[in-house]
């Protein structure tokens, strides 16, 4: 049985050509750059459609309870995550204690 037989569940192309972390790291860096751009683009036709709209002109005419208790709930919701994407980089043996 020579060293080139493969069994099992094994990928034979992942096993003959292994990545280097260059260019995974490369690879990482141009998917990070597009979603960046995705977000900005999405942020900016959210934007205008809500000028668009004049979302906000109508809440001009009430106490503003309303914008404050979805602006409360909004913010409240990207604490959460971000307070989740930090715990996400803690070490497992912080974790646990």
């Amino acid at each position: 049985m020579s060293a080139n037989d493969f069994h099992g569940f094994q990928h034979p192309a992942r096993h003959a050509r292994r990545l280097n972390t260059r260019k995974t790291a490369f690879a990482e860096l141009i998917m990070t750059l597009a979603l960046v751009i995705c977000i900005a683009v999405v942020a900016t036709a959210v934007t205008i459609g809500m000028a668009r709209a004049d979302a906000l002109a109508g809440s001009g005419s009430q106490d503003g309870s309303a914008l404050a208790i979805a602006a409360f709930l909004g913010s409240l919701i990207a604490v959460m995550g971000g307070i989740t994407a930090l715990s996400l980089h803690m070490p497992e043996r912080a974790r646990r204690d």
